[in-house]
């Protein structure tokens, strides 16, 4: 008995359907990969604010006389980001000087993929004092 050579190649629905599945197969991995493409740059620019912003907090920190009053700026060399920082005078107590307190807002906005996302912090900080005003030296004020 003879075999018809018809039957040893793929129909052209066969074929057909195999690329229609390559296809779907393809595209789900173009998908992910743009997904996580998108993610890795967020995380990236998370990174990058997070950081600018504990710089900018630590620069504050250790300012030698702190006001009150808002500033606002551009990070440069970091396009799209800026800052925006905000202080504030706290009383404690009702008359006493030595009860005050600076209250600082610091906030780092950087680009996002619909709209700008924003980081902050806010802490307290102690007014400086000198030695002049205190009566005592860094060594007596640790005391």
């Amino acid at each position: 008995m003879r075999r018809s050579n018809h039957n040893k190649a793929f129909s052209l629905l066969e074929v057909l359907l195999s690329v229609a599945i390559i296809g779907a197969c393809l595209i789900g991995i173009l998908e992910a990969r743009n997904k996580s493409l998108r993610r890795a740059i967020y995380a990236r620019d998370l990174t990058t604010a997070t950081m600018l912003l504990r710089n900018l907090a630590a620069e504050t920190e250790l300012q030698k006389e702190i006001s009150p009053g808002n500033d606002s700026g551009h990070f440069e060399g970091y396009s799209g980001f800026s800052w925006q920082k905000e202080v504030s005078e706290m009383r404690i107590g009702e008359d006493d000087d030595d009860s005050m307190l600076f209250k600082v807002i610091i906030e780092v906005f950087y680009p996002g993929r619909k709209r700008e996302n924003v980081l902050s912090i806010s802490t307290l900080l102690l007014p400086r004092q000198s030695a002049e005003e205190t009566g005592k030296g860094p060594e007596e004020r640790l005391r």
